[in-house]
C-alpha cells in the first residue's frame, strides 16, 4: 500500500458512520470504486486543495485497469491543468526571489542573468512577438497572401524582417507600357545593385515584357544585362511575354547563372537558340503560343535529353487554335524520370500520352487541352487495372488535373479516366474538369487520401451539395464547386462544408456570374450590387469559422477574422481582396496560402484563362441515354454511357451573346429540349421564367421527363398525343406506386396447357398438351393479347378474351417470342427420327407470326434444322432469346456430363441462317442479352457470370464469342454445390424499345444443395438482382462501342476478373426464397420484380419491388417531407443474408429499392408482371399447367374515348360560360372562333406528329434526299393545254409544300438543287444557286423551236462553265453560234457535255450543222465522260475525245459532203484505240462510216456494252469487222437505202450468229426473238436474252442482245424479201431453236401453215405475242387443234393431229377483235370470242396447258371473258401501250430523243421547255 495511504488510514477505534462508509466503498466494484475517487479528486481540484494527495489519489486511479476512456481523458486534462496553473505560481515566486536577489545585490552575476533571460511562458502583457520564436511568426508570415504581407513592413523590425524574405524572394517585374510597373523594375534593379544583402533575398526572378521593336526595349535590354548577375542567389528565372527570349538574352543568363534549378519560357514563340546549355535543370516550363514553323522546336527535346538527370518537372504550353505537335520531344527518354508533367492549352497526340503511360514515377499530371485521338486516350485509361492494390498505370499519382476542350459530349472518354482515377489512396489533388458530375460522384467516395478537389456540378442543388460532402474525406483542406444553374444563391450552402474542420478555401463559381462594373450600370446600382456581391461572399466566411480563404465566382480574398476585444468587434469578418492574376502568369506571386489552393485555382501552370474553353458558360444537349455506375445508383441521373453512339452538343451558344437561345421560336425549342436527358430538361427549366414556363406548359417534354424517369417502353402506350400519353403513364405509375390495380379480369384456360409459358409485349403464350396420352409432352400452343381498360376506366368484357391456338402436331419444347418488335414466334420443336440405324431427335426451329400463326413472312426459310440428339441425352433445356434480326439459342441437357450434348446457336432468324457458336469450357446454365452483341452466361459450376461479345467479320461469316470479363459470385462452402442457376432480363434490348435497355434490372434464380453432414440433400433458393448497367460497367468502354459485324481486334484488354467483393455487394440486392414461389421467372419487367408466397403458406400479400432510382429518390423526399408514404417503404440499408453453411461468409448487398405489399392477401401459385399487369396464377389440378388466372391491369385509356370525353367536358364548361343576350352574341362568338382555332391548332398539331411517324418520315434524311432525286418532275416546264392561261410547273419541288420534314430535308441537301432552272425567273434561279453553295451544277436547256435563245445570257453561262458538273444544251443557230466561240475557259467539273443543232425549217441558209472548235473548254476537261453531238460537226481526232466513256455523234440525215474515206477511218479507228473504257459508241448517219473490209489489227473495246450503227448495211457490216465487241454487248444496226435489197443485208445478220450462239466460242442462246414490220417499209428484228415472262426456273445467261432495222425509203416499194419470208431465212441463220420468247407482227400475217413452221423451227418457246386479229385467230385454231375440230369448219381442219407448241404457257393477244363487229362495208363479221372457252377447254386438260392469257388492247365480250378465266387459270387485260416492245416511227429526232431520255418542248404552243 503506499505510504500516503497510509498516513490517512483511520485509526481502528471509528465512529459507526466511518465504518458503514468504508464496508460500503469496500462492497462497490472495481469500476465504481475508481468513478468514486476520480470525483472526489476532481472536488479537491476545484476547491483549490491541488497537492501530493491528490496527485497520488490520481496516480492510483491512473493505473486502475479498465477505465472508460472519457473519464481517463477527464482525469489527465484536471491533471495537466492544475500541473500548468501551480507550475505558474512557482515560476512567479522563483521571479519574484532573483528580482529581490539582484536589488540586494546588483553584482550577483547568477542573479541578473536569471532576470535577464527569455521567459519560456510570456504573459498576456507582454507583446505579441514575444510570445513565440521567429520561427512561429515567419510560418504565419507564409501563410499570408504577399499583397497583403506588405503591412508587416511598417510594424516592426522584426516583422519587417520576417516580411521581406519571404515578399522579395519571388520578385515580378513588369516592363511594359505602364509607367509606374517601369519605375518600379528599374529601382528594383538599382537596389540590387546597391544592396548585395536584398539581392540575396530574391530566389526568384519573373520579367514581364510588353514591347514592340525600338529604342525603348534596347534600353531595358541593356538594363537587364547588367543587373542579371547581381542576382546571386537566383534559383528560379522567368521570361514572359513579348518579346521572346532570345538566343543573346540566353547567353547572358547562361554565364551568370549557369545552375538554375528552374527556367520558364512564356511567350508567343520560341526563340531561345541555345537553351539546351543548362545542364542542371530540375523544372523546365515552355509556353510557344503562335509556332510559326521557324521556331527550334528541336531544342525543346536538346533541353530535355541534356538535364535527364535533373530535370523532374515540365510544363508544356501551346495555343489550342495554332497547329502544334510535342511528338519529337517526348521522344526524350528524360519523360520517364519525370514526376511532374503539366500539359497546358495543347494538343495531346497519341505518342505524346503512349510515352506519358510509360512515365511510371510521375506524382502530379496535367492534361488540358484536346486530345488528337481520344478513342485511344480512352482505350489507354481503360487499361488500368488494380494489382495487389496497386495500380498499373501511374501508380505514384497524387496530383492529377483532366481539363478538356472540345471533348465535354465524350463520355466513353471521362468513363475510362474515372476507372483510372478511381481507388488511388495517394490521390491527394484532383481536378476533371468538366467530367459529368454521376461519374465524378461515383469515384470520389474511393480516395481516401483526397485533400483538394475541383469539381463541376451542373445543377447545385441541396441534395447535390449533400452528396458531395458525404463523398469526400473530412480532412479535406480545398474545394472549389463550379455550377451552371442552382436552384437557391449560392452562398446558402455554405453551411453544408462545416463538416470539413480542416477546410482553409472554399471557392464557389457561378457560370454567369460575374462582378457588378461600374460601366454597365448607374453608380447608385453598382453601389447596391457590390454591396451584395461582398455580403454574398462575406456569409460564406461567416458560415465556416475554420475558413481562410474564399472565393467568389472567380475572385479571392483572404478573411480576417475579429475576436472580443481586440477592438475589431465580436466575432467581425472582414475581407480583404487579393488581385487578380495576369495573362499566362503562373500565379507563384499571388499566394493562396498553400500550393494546394494555387493548384486548385490552375495558378501552377501558365493557362490562358481569355479562352473561351475553361470557365466560359455553355449549354450542352445529350442524348437520352442514360445508366447508372456499378455501385453509385443514386448517381444515375447524371452518369452517362454511350450505347449506339452517343451524346449531341449544341453549338457553343454563350447566354450573355447577342444570339441568345431565347430568341428561337417555342417550336425549336421544344424540338432542341426533346433530344435532351430529362435532367437537362428541368436545368433549362430553372435557367429563366420563360424556359420554365415552356417546359411546364409543353405536353411533350412533360411526357419526355415522365417516361426517363418512369424507364417505361413507350411503344406500349396507347395515344396520340404526348398529353394523352402522359395522363396515361401516370395514371399507370401512380397504380403501380399505390400498388392500386384499376380493374381484374379472370381468364379461364380452357384447354390443357403445358409447362411451357411466356408473357412479352402485352401477350401471354401457354403450351398445350394433347387430351390423351404423356401429359408432359406440348403439341401446340395457345397466346392471348392480355385486355386493357377502356377509357372510362371499365374493365374488358368477356368478348376481349379471344385464345388463338396453334397445333404444330409435332413436340415443342420451349417458345421464344418478339412481338411488338418482329410480331414473332419462334418454336423449337423435336420429332423422333428412326430411319438411321438408331433412333435421333431431330430438333427444328420454326419461325411463326404472332399475329396469323402462319409462317412469318420476312422469314426467308421458316423452318430451321438445329441439330440431332439421341434420347439417351434425356430432358433437353432450352432458352430462347430474340434480339432484333438474331436469335440467341442454347440448348442444354442437364443429366449429361460434362456438357457434351450442349451448344449455343446464334440464328439470323430472316436470313434463315444458323451458326453454331463455341462456348466456353464451362457451360453456361443461363444467358441474357445486356446489349444486341453482348451477353451474360451464367456459370453454375465456376459459380461465376461472364460477360461475353458477339463478333463475326461480316454478317455472312461464322461469329465467334469473345470473352469479356468475369464476375465472381460469393464462394460456396466445399459442401455446397449450385443445381441451376437461371437468369431474366424484360425486356430486351433493341431499337424498337423506345426506353432504354440498360436501365432494366436482371433476375438471377439460384438453387443450392446441401452436402454437409447435417441438412444433406437440402434445397436453398436465393435470388439476387442487379441492374444491366451494373454487369455493362465492367466492359471495356472500347468493347461496348464495337459493333456486332466487326474484324476481331489484334490486341485485346486482357480478361478482366472481378472478385465479388470488389463489384457484388453494392451493385446486387440479395433474397431468402426458401418460401417464395420461383417456379416462374417471369417475374420481372423493366426495373420492377414482384414475388408472392408459395401456396402452401396460405394467404400472404403480393410484394412489389421498384429498383428504378429515380422512384427511391422521389420516395425518400416524400420522407423526407414528412408526406404520407402508406405502404411504400424506401430500402437503402444493407442487407445480410447469413451464410447458412452454404457461402464462406454472411451474404451483404445494398442495391437501394422500393417496396410496398398488396393491400389484402392472395393465394396464387406464381405471379407474373409486365408493364401495365399482373397475371395472377393457379395451376391445373393434377400440377402440371395453368388452369385459370386472373389479369390486375393498372390501366390506360383509347384516344376516341379520350377526345370525346375532353370535347364533352370543354363544351359543358363553354357553355355555362356563355351569354344569352343579343348585345353579348358577338362576345360568344368570338370565343367560340377562338375554340376552334384552338382545336385546329392542336389539330395541325396531331397531323404534324402523324406525319413524323409515316413510314417515309422513318426513313434516314439521306435515303429521304435520293428519293427525291429519284422524282422524275423537272422545274419551270411550260404548262398550256387544259389551263386558261400558260404557266411554269414546279416540278419536285412540290416535295417542300407537303410537310416541315420534307421541306427541311429538301433544302439542306445540295445535290437537288444541282439542277438550276432558268425559266421561274432570276431570283429562283439565283436561289437555287445560293442553295447549292460552291457545289457543281447541271445546266440543261432544250428548246425545239429554232427561234428560241438561250435563258440566262451567254455571258452568264459562260461564267457558270467552271460549276458546271452537265451542260446540255439543244437549240438552233440563234442561240448556239452566239454561246460556242465564248466556251473557251476551262470545265473542270465537266462530266456530261451534250449539243444538239436544231435547224431552222424556214431558213434555206440554215445548213442545219455546226462545227464545234477543236479547243472548245481550253481542251481541259478531265472528268468529261459523257459526250453527245447531234447536227455537230466534230473533226477526229479532237482534244475532246480523252477519257470518254459514252460517245454518240448524230446527223438527221445522210451528209453528201465529199471526203477522204481512208483518212476519216483512220481517224476514227485512232480514236476509238485511244478510247479503252468507252461503254456505248452510237454513230447516226456518219459520213466517216465508209470502210474497207478486212482491216487489221481490229480495235478491241473491252467494256462497250451498247452499239448503235445507223447506215446502209455495208458500212455496218464493214465497222463490225474492225471492232471486238465483249459478247455481253448490246447491238443495234438501222440499215437505211434506196437502192438495196434485203438480200443485201444478209452478210450482216450472219454476224448476229456469231454475237448470239452461232459459232463454237458462245453456245449461249437467245431466249426472245422480237419482229416487228412497219408500213410495209420498215422491219425490226430483235434478239435479246431479257425476257421477263420467260417461264419458271429458267437460268438466265449474259448473252449478247442484238437490235436490226431495216429501212426502205422508196414510198409505196413492195420487197418480197421482207415478211415472214424473211424471218424464216434469218431464223435459218441464227441458232434459235432454244428461243422461248416470241413477238412477231409482220404486215403479211401468218397464217396456219406459218404458224405450224414457227413451231418447228422454235420449238421450245414458252410465251409468244401476236398481233391483229387475222393472225391471232389462226395462232388460236393451232393451237386447240385437235381439241377444237368440232367448233371449226371443214374448212379450217387440217390433217396434222400433232400438239402444236407444247412448251407454251403464256399467249399475248395484241389489237385482236373476238366479238362480234363491222368489216369495212358495215357487213358482220363474227369473231372467236364466244368459242375461245370450248376450245381452249381440251387443251386445258391435256398435258400441255396454258397458264396465262394476255388480252392488250382487244375487243372482247365481258360475258365471253369471264368464261374464258373458268378455264385458263390467269386472264388479264391491259392496253397496247403496255407492251414492252415500242413501234418505230419515220422521225429522227424522236430516235434521237429516246436515246438520250430528253424532253422536247411543245410543237403547239411553239415554245420550248426547259428540264433541269
Amino acid at each position: 500500500m503506499p505510504s500516503f495511504l497510509q498516513l490517512t488510514t483511520p485509526p481502528r477505534s471509528r465512529d459507526e458512520l466511518t465504518a458503514a462508509v468504508i464496508s460500503a466503498v469496500e462492497s462497490l466494484p472495481e469500476q465504481r470504486k475508481a468513478r468514486l475517487l476520480l470525483e472526489h479528486c476532481l472536488s479537491m481540484i476545484e476547491g483549490g486543495e491541488y497537492g501530493d494527495e491528490v496527485e497520488g489519489y490520481l496516480e492510483v486511479y491512473l493505473n486502475t485497469p479498465g477505465l472508460p476512456r472519457e473519464d481517463t481523458v477527464r482525469a489527465l486534462v484536471a491533471r495537466g491543468q492544475a500541473r500548468k496553473e501551480a507550475g505558474k505560481r512557482l515560476l512567479v515566486r522563483a521571479d519574484n526571489d532573483f528580482q529581490a536577489a539582484s536589488k540586494l545585490d546588483p553584482a550577483n552575476r547568477e542573479a541578473q542573468v536569471q532576470v535577464r533571460q527569455e521567459r519560456a511562458i510570456h504573459f498576456a502583457s507582454a507583446p505579441a512577438w514575444q510570445r513565440a520564436p521567429s520561427e512561429v511568426w515567419e510560418c504565419i508570415a507564409r501563410f499570408i497572401p504577399r499583397f497583403h504581407l506588405r503591412t508587416w513592413l511598417y510594424l516592426s523590425s522584426f516583422h519587417r524582417d520576417i516580411a521581406q524574405r519571404i515578399i522579395f524572394r519571388t520578385v515580378d517585374v513588369y516592363f511594359g507600357e505602364d509607367q509606374e510597373g517601369l519605375n518600379r523594375g528599374l529601382d528594383l534593379f538599382d537596389r540590387v545593385k546597391a544592396d548585395p544583402v536584398f539581392a540575396n533575398r530574391v530566389k526568384t526572378l519573373r520579367l514581364h515584357w510588353a514591347y514592340e521593336e525600338g529604342d525603348m526595349l534596347d534600353l531595358m535590354s541593356r538594363i537587364f544585362r547588367s543587373s542579371i548577375p547581381d542576382f546571386k542567389a537566383l534559383r528560379e528565372f522567368e521570361w514572359i511575354g513579348y518579346p521572346e527570349l532570345q538566343g543573346d538574352m540566353v547567353k547572358v543568363i547562361l554565364k551568370s547563372h549557369p545552375n538554375l534549378d528552374k527556367l520558364g519560357l512564356i511567350g508567343w514563340h520560341f526563340d531561345a537558340i541555345g537553351v539546351s546549355n543548362f545542364r542542371a535543370l530540375a523544372k523546365f516550363t515552355l509556353r510557344a503560343e503562335d509556332d510559326d514553323g521557324f521556331a527550334p522546336m528541336s531544342e525543346v527535346r536538346t533541353v530535355l535529353d541534356a538535364n535527364a538527370h535533373t530535370l523532374r518537372h515540365l510544363i508544356l504550353g501551346a495555343y489550342l487554335q495554332r497547329a502544334h505537335s510535342w511528338d519529337h520531344a517526348f521522344q526524350s527518354a528524360t519523360i520517364a524520370h519525370l514526376t511532374h508533367l503539366d500539359l497546358v492549352d495543347t494538343r495531346i497526340s497519341h505518342a505524346v500520352f503512349a510515352r506519358i503511360a510509360h512515365a511510371h514515377r510521375l506524382r502530379a499530371l496535367t492534361l488540358h487541352g484536346t486530345f488528337e485521338q481520344p478513342s485511344a486516350a480512352t482505350v489507354m485509361f481503360g487499361s488500368d487495372h488494380v494489382i495487389g492494390g496497386t495500380h498499373t498505370f501511374l501508380p505514384l499519382l497524387e496530383a492529377f488535373r483532366f481539363v478538356l476542350v472540345g471533348h465535354d459530349d465524350d463520355v466513353k472518354l471521362f468513363e475510362s479516366v474515372v476507372h483510372f482515377v478511381k481507388a488511388r489512396p495517394r490521390l491527394r489533388r484532383l481536378d476533371l474538369g468538366s467530367c459529368p458530375w454521376g461519374l465524378v460522384l461515383g469515384v470520389l467516395p474511393t480516395l481516401p487520401g483526397l485533400r483538394v478537389l475541383r469539381v463541376r456540378i451542373v445543377n447545385v442543388t441541396a441534395d447535390a451539395v449533400r452528396a458531395l460532402v458525404g463523398a469526400i474525406p473530412p480532412a479535406v483542406v480545398a474545394i472549389h464547386l463550379a455550377t451552371v444553374i442552382w436552384d437557391k444563391p449560392l452562398h446558402e450552402h455554405a453551411p453544408l462544408f462545416a463538416h470539413f474542420p480542416a477546410l482553409a478555401m472554399l471557392h464557389l463559381s457561378g457560370a454567369s456570374k460575374r462582378r457588378p462594373q461600374p460601366n454597365t450600370m448607374s453608380d447608385k446600382e453598382f453601389r447596391v450590387q457590390s454591396a451584395l456581391w461582398t455580403g454574398a461572399a462575406r456569409a460564406v466566411a461567416e458560415a465556416l469559422p475554420g475558413l481562410d480563404f474564399v472565393g467568389w465566382h472567380g475572385e479571392h480574398y483572404v478573411i480576417a477574422r475579429g475576436a472580443a476585444g481586440d477592438g475589431v468587434g465580436t466575432g467581425a469578418v472582414e475581407l480583404k481582396e487579393l488581385p487578380t492574376r495576369r495573362r499566362l502568369d503562373c500565379g507563384t506571386g499571388v499566394n493562396l496560402g498553400t500550393e494546394d489552393t494555387a493548384w486548385m485555382e490552375r495558378k501552377d501552370v501558365p493557362i490562358d484563362y481569355e479562352m473561351s474553353g475553361l470557365d466560359a458558360q455553355y449549354i450542352y444537349l445529350r442524348l437520352r441515354v442514360t445508366t447508372p455506375v456499378v455501385g453509385h445508383p443514386q448517381a444515375d441521373a447524371h452518369a452517362t454511357v454511350t450505347v449506339t453512339d452517343h451524346y449531341i452538343r449544341c453549338t457553343k451558344l454563350r447566354i450573355d451573346s447577342m444570339y441568345q437561345l431565347v430568341n428561337l421560336p417555342p417550336e425549336l425549342l421544344i424540338k432542341v429540349f426533346s433530344n435532351l436527358l430529362f435532367r437537362d430538361i428541368l436545368h433549362c427549366q430553372a435557367c429563366c421564367r420563360q424556359f420554365r414556363t415552356l417546359v411546364e406548359q409543353s405536353g411533350q417534354l412533360q411526357y419526355l421527363i415522365q417516361a426517363d424517369t418512369s424507364a417505361v417502353d413507350e411503344s406500349g402506350l396507347v395515344g396520340n398525343s404526348f398529353g394523352d400519353r402522359l395522363r396515361v403513364l401516370q395514371r399507370r405509375e401512380q397504380g403501380w406506386h399505390d400498388f392500386k390495380y384499376r380493374a381484374t379480369v379472370s381468364v379461364p384456360v380452357n384447354f390443357f396447357s403445358s409447362g411451357i409459358y411466356d408473357l412479352t409485349g402485352g401477350a401471354f403464350l401457354l403450351g398445350t398438351r394433347p387430351s390423351i396420352g404423356n401429359p408432359r409432352t406440348t403439341s401446340g400452343f395457345s397466346y392471348l393479347p392480355l385486355p386493357s381498360l377502356d377509357a372510362a376506366g371499365r374493365s374488358p368484357g368477356p368478348e376481349a378474351i379471344n385464345w388463338k391456338h396453334v397445333d404444330l402436331g409435332e413436340q415443342i419444347i420451349d417458345v421464344g417470342l418478339a412481338v411488338r418488335e418482329h410480331d414473332l414466334i419462334a418454336v423449337l420443336t423435336s420429332k423422333l427420327d428412326t430411319d438411321g440405324a438408331m433412333p435421333n431427335l431431330v430438333l427444328e426451329l420454326r419461325l411463326l407470326s404472332f399475329s396469323t400463326g402462319k409462317p412469318h413472312p420476312q422469314a426467308e426459310n421458316p423452318i430451321l434444322f438445329v441439330a440431332n440428339r439421341t434420347p439417351h441425352f434425356g430432358r433437353c433445356s432450352i432458352l430462347i432469346e430474340i434480339v432484333g434480326d438474331y436469335l440467341a439459342l442454347l440448348l442444354t441437357f442437364p443429366w449429361v456430363r460434362m456438357g457434351a450434348g450442349d451448344a449455343f446457336y446464334l440464328v439470323n432468324w430472316k436470313k434463315g441462317i444458323l451458326n453454331r457458336v463455341a462456348m466456353p469450357q464451362d457451360p453456361p446454365a443461363s444467358f441474357t442479352f445486356l446489349t444486341p452483341d453482348i451477353l451474360v452466361f451464367s456459370h453454375a459450376e465456376t459459380c461465376a457470370l461472364g460477360i461475353t461479345k458477339i463478333i463475326a467479320p461480316s454478317p455472312e461469316a461464322l461469329p465467334t464469342l469473345q470473352s469479356l470479363a468475369v464476375l465472381q459470385l460469393p464462394p460456396l462452402t466445399n459442401h455446397a454445390s449450385i443445381i441451376h442457376l437461371v437468369c431474366r432480363s424484360e425486356p430486351n434490348p433493341s431499337a424498337a424499345s423506345a426506353s432504354n435497355p440498360t436501365d432494366a434490372i436482371i433476375l438471377f434464380n439460384m438453387l443450392i444443395q446441401d452436402a454437409g453432414p447435417v441438412h444433406v440433400g437440402h434445397m436453398h433458393m436465393f435470388s439476387f438482382i442487379t441492374h444491366r448497367s451494373s454487369l455493362l460497367s465492367t466492359v471495356p468502354p472500347s468493347e461496348r462501342s464495337t459493333p456486332f459485324v466487326s474484324s476481331p481486334a489484334e490486341t485485346r484488354p486482357a480478361l478482366s476478373v472481378f472478385k465479388w467483393a470488389d463489384w457484388g455487394p453494392r451493385a446486387t440486392r440479395w433474397f431468402d426464397c426458401d418460401r417464395i414461389s420461383t417456379r416462374w421467372i417471369t417475374t420481372t419487367a423493366g426495373q420492377r420484380y414482384v414475388c408472392a408466397a408459395e401456396p402452401d403458406q396460405g394467404e400472404a400479400p403480393i410484394v412489389l419491388r421498384d429498383f428504378n432510382p429515380y422512384n427511391v429518390r422521389r420516395q425518400r423526399q416524400r420522407e423526407e417531407r414528412g408526406e404520407g408514404t402508406g405502404r411504400m417503404r424506401i430500402v437503402e440499408s444493407s442487407s445480410v443474408i447469413t451464410s447458412s453453411g452454404l457461402f464462406e461468409r454472411d451474404l451483404e448487398s445494398a442495391l437501394p429499392y422500393t417496396e410496398v405489399e398488396s393491400e389484402r392477401p392472395y393465394m396464387y401459385d406464381g405471379v407474373l408482371i409486365d408493364e401495365e399487369r399482373m397475371l395472377g396464377l393457379r395451376i391445373q389440378p393434377d400440377g402440371i399447367g395453368v388452369g385459370q388466372f386472373d389479369v390486375l391491369i393498372f390501366g390506360q385509356s383509347d384516344p376516341e374515348s379520350f377526345w370525346m370525353s375532353s370535347a364533352q367536358s370543354r363544351i359543358h364548361v363553354l357553355e355555362q360560360h356563355s351569354v344569352t343576350k343579343s348585345s353579348k352574341d358577338k362576345i360568344v362568338r368570338d370565343k367560340w372562333d377562338r375554340e376552334l382555332a384552338a382545336a385546329h391548332d392542336a389539330f395541325v398539331a396531331l397531323c404534324y406528329t402523324r406525319n413524323n411517324t409515316a413510314p417515309i418520315n422513318t426513313l434516314p434524311p439521306e435515303i429521304l434526299a435520293r428519293i427525291f432525286q429519284e422524282v422524275d418532275l423537272s422545274p419551270g416546264k411550260y404548262r398550256m393545254r387544259h389551263v386558261q392561261e400558260p404557266s411554269f410547273s414546279l416540278g419536285w419541288m412540290l416535295v417542300t409544300h407537303v410537310c416541315r420534314h420534307w421541306r427541311h430535308v429538301a433544302l439542306s441537301t445540295r445535290a437537288l438543287w444541282k439542277k438550276v432552272c432558268f425559266t421561274l425567273g432570276a431570283d429562283c434561279a439565283q436561289e437555287m444557286l445560293a442553295r447549292t453553295g460552291n457545289g457543281p451544277i447541271i445546266f440543261q436547256q432544250h428548246y425545239s423551236n429554232s427561234g428560241f435563245r438561250l435563258k440566262p445570257d451567254v455571258h452568264t453561262i459562260v461564267q457558270l462553265v467552271p460549276r458546271m458538273q452537265v451542260l446540255s444544251l439543244k437549240a438552233g443557230s440563234q442561240a448556239l453560234k452566239p454561246l460556242i466561240p465564248l466556251l473557251r475557259e476551262p470545265a473542270p467539273l465537266l462530266e456530261t457535255f451534250e449539243l444538239h443543232f436544231v435547224k431552222d425549217r424556214w431558213n434555206i441558209d440554215d445548213l442545219g450543222a455546226m462545227t464545234l472548235p477543236p479547243d472548245v473548254f481550253a481542251s481541259s476537261m478531265p472528268r468529261l465522260r459523257h459526250l453527245v453531238l447531234q447536227s455537230i460537226h466534230l473533226t477526229w481526232p479532237s482534244p475532246i475525245l480523252h477519257g470518254l466513256t459514252h460517245l454518240e455523234v448524230r446527223f438527221p440525215n445522210p451528209r453528201k459532203e465529199t471526203h477522204n474515206g481512208t483518212e476519216q477511218v483512220d481517224n476514227l479507228l485512232d480514236c476509238l484505240a485511244k478510247l479503252p473504257s468507252l461503254e456505248a459508241l452510237i454513230l447516226v448517219h456518219h459520213d466517216d462510216m465508209i470502210l474497207s473490209m478486212g482491216v487489221e489489227p481490229k480495235i478491241h473495246l473491252p467494256h462497250l456494252h451498247r452499239l448503235i450503227i445507223q447506215a446502209n448495211p455495208t458500212q455496218c457490216h464493214g465497222l463490225l469487222s474492225y471492232v471486238e465487241l465483249p459478247a455481253t454487248a448490246k447491238v443495234e444496226f438501222i440499215c437505211d437505202s434506196d437502192d438495196v435489197t434485203g438480200s443485201d443485208c444478209y452478210p450482216l445478220i450472219s454476224t448476229f450468229s456469231r454475237l448470239n450462239g452461232g459459232s463454237a466460242t458462245n453456245t449461249k442462246p437467245p431466249l426472245k426473238i422480237a419482229c416487228s414490220e412497219n408500213y410495209r417499209d420498215t422491219f425490226t428484228l430483235e434478239i435479246t436474252n431479257e425476257s421477263k415472262n420467260v417461264g419458271e426456273g429458267l437460268d438466265v445467261l449474259p448473252t449478247a442482245s442484238i437490235r436490226f432495222k431495216y429501212r426502205r425509203h422508196r414510198s409505196g416499194s413492195t420487197d418480197g424479201e421482207i415478211g415472214f419470208d424473211f424471218f424464216t431465212r434469218i431464223c435459218d441463220m441464227l441458232n434459235v431453236r432454244s428461243v422461248q420468247h416470241l413477238a412477231l407482227d409482220l404486215s403479211h400475217r401468218p397464217t396456219r401453215s406459218d404458224w405450224r413452221l414457227v413451231n418447228r423451227l422454235l420449238p421450245e418457246l414458252v410465251q409468244i405475242d401476236s398481233y391483229y386479229s387475222s393472225s391471232t385467230d389462226a395462232l388460236i385454231e393451232v393451237l386447240c387443234q385437235p381439241w377444237a375440230s368440232s367448233f371449226l369448219g371443214a374448212d379450217n381442219i387440217d390433217d396434222e393431229q400433232e400438239v402444236q407448241f407444247p412448251q407454251l404457257r403464256t399467249l399475248s393477244c395484241h389489237v385482236a377483235r373476238f366479238s362480234e363487229s363491222l368489216d369495212a362495208y358495215g357487213s358482220p363479221v363474227e369473231g372467236l370470242g364466244e368459242l375461245l372457252p370450248e376450245m381452249f377447254q381440251g387443251r386445258q386438260g391435256s398435258t400441255t396447258p396454258l397458264k396465262e392469257i394476255v388480252m392488250c388492247d382487244c375487243k372482247f365480250e365481258q360475258d365471253d371473258l369471264e368464261r374464258l378465266r373458268k378455264i385458263v387459270p390467269v386472264v388479264t387485260r391491259g392496253r397496247w401501250m403496255d407492251d414492252p416492245y415500242d413501234y418505230d416511227h419515220d422521225s429522227s429526232d424522236v430516235e434521237s430523243q429516246e436515246e438520250l431520255g430528253t424532253e422536247t418542248g411543245s410543237d403547239e404552243s411553239d415554245s420550248g421547255t426547259q428540264t433541269d
